[in-house]
């Protein structure tokens, strides 16, 4: 594991210098994801630390091996306990966004979906329109 660890620190040093955008920034979802990652690791290694019976520690060290070797399915895992949280955060802002929008009665919202072009198409889009109408663009990327 701290083999691990210490080549992805290294992958971000190197990437670091050859980076011309913006750093990546851990969002809460993943920060949660992270947390739960964490949890479901701190488990085993709890057990592990104080268990007595040798049988008992054999087992636990190799249901600790196999959760390293399955990173991918400890993932999945983290992942679906974290849907409901996900769900609730979600629905918190999608009713704030609501509610801002029913004050604006004469609003016209525009959404642009894809998977490539979706800032440019934004940006021009929202400069055709200026010149007819008042338009705000979303800051940046959002």
């Amino acid at each position: 594991m701290f083999i691990y660890l210490y080549g992805i620190y290294y992958e971000y040093k190197k990437n670091k210098e050859n980076q011309n955008k913006l750093p990546l920034k851990a969002t809460n979802r993943i920060k949660r994801l992270f947390l739960t990652i964490l949890i479901i690791y701190a488990i085993p290694i709890y057990f592990v630390v104080t268990a007595k019976d040798p049988i008992l520690l054999a087992l636990l060290l190799n249901l600790l091996v196999l959760l390293l070797g399955c990173i991918y399915y400890v993932t999945y895992i983290a992942s679906l306990i974290n849907t409901p949280i996900n769900a609730l955060v979600y629905h918190f802002y999608y009713s704030k966004a609501k509610n801002k929008l029913k004050d604006y009665s004469k609003l016209q919202v525009v959404g642009i979906t894809g998977s490539y072009g979706k800032t440019s198409s934004k940006n021009i889009l929202a400069e055709i329109l200026s010149s007819k109408y008042i338009t705000k663009a979303t800051p940046k990327n959002y």
